[in-house]
Parts: structure tokens; sequence; C-alpha cells
């Protein structure tokens, strides 16, 4: 299962709290998602958000612009806050949308990957300015803290990192492999599966607050599989040309870690 939000979810209210209030210097974001409509009642559906308010404390965001129409990646600054815009991909398709950006310079830009491969981004307006923003908020999935910018369709799979990804790491996870895989740096990952209230952060202490949502159909995704190749020679493997271990039909790999669940069904 994934999580479904707006017109797929309970209401325009609907988010995930994840409690992760950490910030970093070097980022790196994931999540799989699938939009059915600009978002639920109005045109800038959010998959995530980190600020304490709407006005002047955003963190970070990556929105859908259905205006335009565009994705947007920000990130917060003391005076002028960075907006960058990427081409979204089709509606109703399941897309890998991954972003990695160091903050730490206003020069820098985000290197932004659909579905694996890295797509133009346009920066717009000027250059960032001021002190970088860090907030004690935690990062929201599907919405922004005033629940008025519900996502209208599916998240799931949602990673973070206090690292920057490669571009072979992020064309496996485009390829259907889990964040998982790349443990090191990996602060939290949430696999939304859509089965467990509070929603369980698989990496980081604690699990994420559910309001509405609902179950919805998972995108196939590769876990590391007790048994099997390693971890790093499975992403290697499908990065050389090679073939991926088959995933079962609406069924997950089996995890290394006790701790995970050893079959997951959506």
């Amino acid at each position: 299962m994934s999580r479904g939000y707006g017109s797929v979810g309970a209401a325009s209210t609907d988010k995930i709290d994840t409690g992760q209030t950490s910030s970093t210097t070097l980022m790196s974001l994931f999540i799989r998602s699938y939009r059915i409509s600009d978002g639920f009642g109005h045109s800038f559906g959010t998959m995530i958000d980190k600020r304490t308010d709407n006005a002047t404390n955003r963190e970070i965001s990556l929105v859908n612009r259905g205006d335009i129409p565009d994705y947007d990646f920000l990130h917060g600054w003391s005076g002028i806050t960075a907006t960058w815009r990427f081409t979204r991909p089709a509606i109703n398709v399941w897309s890998a949308i991954g972003v990695t950006y160091d903050n730490g310079s206003t020069t820098n830009d985000p290197v932004i990957y659909v579905d694996g491969t890295s797509v133009t981004v346009t920066q717009i307006g000027a250059e960032p300015s001021g002190t970088v923003i860090t907030t004690a908020a935690p990062v929201l999935l599907g919405n922004r803290d005033d629940s008025t910018r519900a996502w209208d369709g599916y998240l799931a799979d949602y990673g973070r990192w206090d690292r920057i990804l490669s571009a072979d790491e992020m064309k496996a996870l485009g390829k259907g492999y889990s964040p998982l895989f790349f443990r090191r740096g990996l602060i939290a990952y949430s696999p939304l599966f859509g089965r467990h209230s509070p929603e369980p952060d698989w990496i980081g202490a604690g699990s994420g607050t559910l309001t509405g949502t609902a179950n919805g159909s998972h995108p196939l995704v590769l876990l590391p599989n007790k048994g099997t190749r390693s971890a790093a020679a499975e992403s290697a493997a499908v990065l050389s040309g090679g073939t991926r271990r088959p995933l079962l039909p609406r069924t997950f790999m089996r995890s290394r870690d006790s701790r995970w669940p050893h079959r997951v069904r959506t």
C-alpha cells in the first residue's frame, strides 16, 4: 500500500508529520509520487515540506505548480528564498523524484532527478541571500503545516540523507531500488506502506503522525534481500545494464534486518 491524499485520501487536511526535525547542510531527498490533479481544491499540491509558518520560516518544500505547470523545489534563506523549477512528470503514473542540494553557499544549485535521470532545472528570480533558514519544524509529507496545500494522489518510499547521493545512486532509486540500498547518511526512511498508524520510520527514531490519508496501491520497490547478492552488488548490476532479481507482483522482497517486516503485502 501507499498513502493516498486529497481525492484518494480522507480530506484536504491529509498529511503525515514525520517527526523528523533535523536540518543538514548537505541533503538528498527522494519520494515516489503519483499525481491525480494539481492539488486538492487548489493548484499547489505539496509532496515534502518543512517550515514553522507559511510566510517566512520555510526551510524546504517540494511542490506542484499547477498554474505553470511544473514542480518547484524551494529552500529558505533569510534574505531571498531560493526557488528552482523543473518539468513535472505525466499525470496518473508513478514517478521517482530525487533532489540533492548543498546549502553551504548561496551560489549552489540543486541537482534534480526524475525517474533516475537528471533534468533541466531553472532558477526562478534572484540568487538566494542572507543566511540559510533552519527550523525545528518536522518534515511533513503531502501537505504543509496549515493543511491548505494537500497533495492529490499517492506518495510512497520517502527517504532523506545528510549527504549528496551520486547520479548512479539516484539512477538505481529511479529503477525501483529502495533507499535502504544506500544506508550511508540515510537519516529517515518511511516506505509509506499505508497499513500502520503511526507511520513507521525504519531508520530514524520515532514514527509519523497521520492526519487523514488512505491506503492505496504501492509501486513495486526492491528491498535488500537476505540470501541473494549484496545490496551493493544488486544495485551495481542494474546500473551496469544487468538484470535485477524479479519482484513478485504486489509483494516486496524480504529485508536483511529482522526488525523489519520479512514480507510486506500491498
